[in-house]
């Protein structure tokens, strides 16, 4: 028996040996996406006999530790502006969808699992003109519950985020006086409310604190957090599902793919529905030692946009289109090492 056990165990220590861990094949960036992360590179590394790490740290984050070539990609739930790819002269930066996600406003009410609200109420929440649940406002979206008279705990972010980003660009484009007040930022401020650091940390006060709303990727509140059903367009309450995000998404994107796809016509679409996007440079010389590696870092952004999409839907994530698959693969296969051809 034990020298079967020994056996087993030296197996096993040499399966993990084997594994050709790429150290410098790191990402960082959307704690929203942490979860497909996870899900994603786990199975990357069993089907591929590979590792590639990332560190939930956020967007802003994310893209920082790009440029600053602390990693070799960023993932981020914003595309970035043309501002600031106007300053990347030397070496292009490149964005591919890595998944369809959607924010989430979630909430706490004991005895209610279905709320009804619109980007008025969503907005005037945050602008801290409603202040209890028991709003005429809400009232009216919601005649058969019994709303109490509590007052709202507004939970957001409390560095500059991704998430946040999509909501002020969501009710940037949906309700003037959010526009003209606040507008479109990765970063709010509130002198009421709770503020913490991470998307977790968001969906762990949410489910402590009875009154409170929060912003958060879906992914986080499946079996967990009670989601708001959303007006869209049509006039629609639509609630975050795979089906819904999928359908915000059934649209013509750039060619860059560089698209939010808020405030979506689409009839049963989610409205607060976005990709997230890999972002990487180029050319792949400063971020390897050799044409190898550069070759297993583009090897593994097409496994992502093609088998990797497979394990989306079980983690909450709608999988990418075939359209925008094929945009991205167009994308990846303009990388370069060395000023030539990958």
């Amino acid at each position: 028996m034990l020298q079967r056990l020994f056996i087993f165990c030296i197996c096993f220590f040499l399966n993990i040996l084997s594994i050709n861990i790429f150290s410098n094949i790191i990402g960082s960036g959307s704690t929203s996406s942490y979860p497909f992360f996870q899900k994603i590179l786990n199975e990357y590394s069993f089907s591929e006999n590979k590792l590639i790490s990332y560190s939930p740290n956020s967007s802003f984050q994310g893209y920082n530790d790009l440029i600053n070539k602390k990693v070799n990609f960023a993932s981020v739930d914003m595309f970035i502006n043309d501002s600031l790819l106007n300053k990347m002269k030397d070496n292009e930066l490149l964005h591919i969808p890595t998944h369809v996600n959607a924010l989430a406003i979630s909430f706490n009410l004991t005895g209610i699992k279905d709320l009804n609200l619109n980007s008025d109420i969503i907005s005037k929440i945050y602008l801290g003109e409603i202040k209890f649940w028991d709003n005429d406002l809400i009232k009216s979206l919601n005649p058969s519950l019994n709303l109490p008279n509590l007052r709202i705990v507004p939970l957001y972010r409390k560095n500059k985020s991704g998430s946040t980003y999509i909501l002020s660009y969501y009710l940037s484009q949906t309700n003037a006086a959010w526009k003209s007040s606040i507008g479109i930022t990765p970063l709010i401020s509130l002198d009421f409310g709770l503020s913490a650091d991470n998307s977790s940390s968001i969906a762990n006060l949410t489910e402590q604190i009875e009154g409170s709303i929060s912003y958060l990727g879906f992914d986080y509140t499946i079996d967990r957090l009670n989601v708001v059903s959303l007006k869209n367009q049509s006039n629609l309450f639509i609630k975050p599902t795979i089906k819904t995000i999928s359908e915000a998404t059934n649209i013509t994107i750039p060619d860059d793919t560089r698209y939010i796809a808020t405030n979506t016509t689409a009839k049963n679409g989610y409205p607060i529905t976005t990709f997230t996007w890999i972002i990487f440079l180029k050319d792949q010389n400063d971020f390897h030692s050799n044409i190898d590696n550069a070759i297993h870092f583009k090897s593994f952004l097409l496994w992502l946009i093609n088998d990797g999409q497979i394990y989306s839907k079980s983690i909450g994530y709608s999988p990418l289109s075939k359209k925008v698959r094929l945009k991205a693969k167009d994308i990846i296969n303009t990388m370069t090492f060395k000023g030539s051809k990958l």
